[in-house]
């Protein structure tokens, strides 16, 4: 079967991955994407919202420093994922943006290109 990349509009902070722009307001990141691709992303995307949920301390329980940290570590793990993700198959203009947040290492944006 042969899939054929279309343009996708991701915004990390809302969560989404939409066709088209749909707010002014929001930082979004062109990419390529077809079939395998495209269910890498919503993956990635949804391991980050669950990710930032499971993140954010709860005041009802008890402060446990290592918990906390663990669940941001992994929240951290995952958004780089994501970003590394939507480097490899975005735009230049996508690339560009990726690079000047700095949020990927040299290795992540060469193993991104091949």
């Amino acid at each position: 079967m042969v899939f054929i990349r279309k343009t996708y509009f991701i915004s990390v902070d809302a969560g989404r991955l939409d066709k088209e722009k749909l707010d002014d307001n929001r930082t979004y990141f062109q990419v390529e994407a077809e079939g395998h691709d495209l269910y890498d992303l919503k993956y990635l995307l949804n391991q980050v919202k669950a990710s930032d949920k499971s993140a954010k301390p709860v005041i009802s329980q008890p402060l446990s420093e290592s918990k906390i940290d663990n669940k941001r570590d992994a929240f951290q793990q995952r958004l780089e994922k994501l970003y590394e993700k939507i480097y490899q198959l975005g735009t230049e203009e996508t690339r560009a943006s990726i690079r000047s947040l700095g949020i990927l290492n040299q290795n992540q944006k060469t193993r991104s290109t091949m």
